[in-house]
């Protein structure tokens, strides 16, 4: 479902999102979105705790990888192991 909207922005930056699309994702009263940049665009989408969370992990574990990458390196170089 495609559907487009067009809205004015007031002077403190805000945007009123419709109900209808609210509705639609099911966008609660005070309940967080993303909003995102990209190119010429502005993205609003709907804030999922556990996705974030997901994402904060796979980022750690990446982190981690290369954290155990470096100390092998340095490990190596000073002759331990």
């Amino acid at each position: 479902m495609n559907n487009e909207y067009v809205r004015k922005i007031d002077e403190l930056g805000r945007i009123v999102v419709p109900k209808e699309l609210r509705n639609n994702l099911k966008i609660q009263d005070n309940e967080n979105v993303i909003i995102t940049q990209k190119d010429d665009n502005i993205c609003i989408s709907k804030y999922s705790y556990l996705e974030n969370y997901s994402k904060f992990l796979n980022d750690i574990d990446e982190l981690k990888q290369k954290v155990d990458e470096e100390l092998e390196d340095y490990y190596e170089l000073i002759g331990v192991r």
